[in-house]
């Protein structure tokens, strides 16, 4: 399935926003994105598991039964893999580091020290993902996209191929972060927020809950758009 948002997929959101407020996973699936769910839930190893024999493992590393380690990859001290954890061949996971129950680490990514992938959560291939971060449980970091330092994605969060979330960002749950998009310094983005494609959120921003970040970098604030129409009408009824 392509990752490329289309104009559809857009038009798709637009009009979930003007139903409920949100655009949610299941619809930006069927727009022509990601189903996040799907690729959340994929089994992450062979039934048995398997570490590679050129792999080495540090002894103070805990490796669970069920995990798959592939060729190429390297594993650092300390590092924890819990049952049905995969890391694929060439990828590197850096000290401290814990994949929690069905977490997974693409080919030739980056984990660097002290970063956690709860349960189900994804780092796809070519990806980077800094120290001190966080990806919570069904997360996923699409192919080459890159996670600063001591950022914290929510749950169910996505983030698309080739954007960048900087450094002590948090991202709240259900959020959607398109190809391409940037996430500067300090920038909090609420539940649900949808940025669109090669949009720019700047440092320190704070983004309101179910909010669009449009291409120019205007932001929708949806939940207050219908509050105020919601107050014009009981004003107008008063009337």
């Amino acid at each position: 399935m392509s990752t490329h948002i289309s104009r559809q997929a857009v038009a798709a959101r637009d009009q979930a926003r003007t139903s409920d407020g949100k655009f949610g996973q299941q619809q930006y699936a069927r727009a022509g994105g990601v189903d996040l769910q799907q690729a959340s839930t994929t089994p992450a190893t062979r039934p048995d598991g398997a570490v590679a024999p050129d792999v080495k493992v540090p002894a103070s590393a805990h490796i669970s039964a069920g995990v798959a380690v592939r060729e190429g990859a390297h594993i650092g001290e300390r590092v924890r893999l819990d049952e049905g954890a995969l890391i694929d061949r060439d990828a590197h996971v850096r000290e401290d580091s814990v994949l929690e129950e069905g977490a997974s680490v693409g080919a030739e990514a980056l984990i660097r020290h002290n970063v956690t992938l709860r349960k189900r959560a994804r780092a796809s291939s070519h990806t980077i993902i800094g120290p001190d971060s966080v990806l919570e449980e069904r997360s996923l970091v699409r192919r080459g996209a890159h996670i600063a330092r001591g950022t914290t994605l929510s749950h169910d969060v996505l983030v698309d191929e080739r954007a960048h979330v900087g450094e002590h960002v948090t991202v709240g749950a259900s959020a959607i972060i398109c190809e391409g998009a940037t996430i500067r310094n300090n920038a909090q983005l609420g539940p649900g927020v949808f940025v669109a494609p090669d949009a720019i959120v700047p440092s320190g921003a704070q983004v309101p809950a179910n909010a669009t970040v449009q291409t120019d970098g205007s932001i929708i604030d949806w939940d207050a758009m219908r509050l105020r129409n919601r107050q014009h009408g009981a004003a107008h009824n008063r009337a």
